[in-house]
């Protein structure tokens, strides 16, 4: 078996261990959530975002953006931060093989199907936040598939 089809698997899993936490933005920012409204350090505590939350209280909650995107909706600036998640799976796949047999002098060629598993990443949106003039006016969450 290629054993370079498991690096995609073992990147994502050192990816994973580096991730930031709630507690761990906290404790990074300290003053930040000191200053958060009482109902606010919950949500943030929940990892939730709501509307009239500000860029630091929706980064204590969710941590940084994989993109953000500035624009503008009717006039007005906005930026949007979209966090991103991988999926990996393993496809099953079987690939032709030759092979070759034989005993007493008479060797036999042929082709078999080997076992070949691939190993497939996929980044995709699942959670989003717009922002307004610095404070949260809409956010989404998708289902991690």
């Amino acid at each position: 078996m290629n054993t370079l089809r498991w690096l995609p698997l073992l990147g994502a899993i050192l990816i994973l261990a580096g991730c930031s936490t709630v507690e761990s933005r906290i404790k990074e920012r300290p003053e930040a959530y000191n200053n958060l409204p009482e109902k606010q350090k919950e949500l943030v505590l929940r990892g939730e975002v709501t509307e009239g939350m500000s860029t630091g209280a929706a980064y204590l909650a969710w941590g940084s953006p994989d993109t953000v995107v500035r624009g503008s909706d009717h006039g007005r600036s906005t930026e949007e931060w979209i966090y991103e998640a991988t999926r990996t799976q393993v496809v099953s796949d079987y690939r032709p093989a030759p092979y070759i047999y034989g005993s007493h002098g008479v060797l036999y060629r042929g082709w078999d199907y080997v076992f070949d598993p691939i190993v497939i990443s996929q980044s995709y949106p699942y959670k989003s936040v717009l922002f307004e003039k610095g404070k949260a006016v809409a956010w989404r969450r998708a289902p991690l598939r």
